[in-house]
């Protein structure tokens, strides 16, 4: 049984890495990736939606970097099926309902539901501000 933690990281997170409007994040952000994400203790992961968001980058070169990030670290691509997609989409759904996340973040709202239904033990990102938990 493999017992290293999970994370799931958000789209904000590799964004940081090229973030010179913040270079205390972007150096926070380099420290993680060169000193946590290691195989040997924590299977990462990244979402299909995140894999879409970078692809959906209209800077050619920074999404390229951005996808570079993906091969040059152990991070995986979860696999979701459609009944998990439904249940992602009523999670979200939820939140939203709930007024955790405003209705105009649904992306937000789908990311956190799905680092939650796959039993990631950790969600990291950069996006918070508009968080109401």
């Amino acid at each position: 049984m493999d017992r290293r933690l999970k994370i799931y990281l958000d789209t904000s997170v590799p964004n940081f890495l090229f973030a010179d409007d913040s270079p205390e994040k972007r150096e926070v952000t380099e420290d993680f990736f060169e000193n946590f994400i290691k195989p040997s203790v924590y299977r990462v992961f990244i979402s299909p939606i995140v894999l879409a968001e970078v692809e959906d980058t209209k800077d050619i070169g920074k999404r390229q970097r951005l996808l570079n990030i993906f091969e040059k670290y152990p991070i995986e691509l979860l696999n979701i099926s459609e009944s998990d997609e439904k249940e992602i989409q009523e999670l979200a759904d939820k939140y939203i309902e709930a007024g955790i996340i405003p209705e105009k973040k649904i992306a937000d709202a789908l990311r956190i539901a799905v680092s939650v239904l796959p039993d990631m033990d950790y969600q990291v990102s950069w996006n918070y501000k508009h968080w109401q938990m």
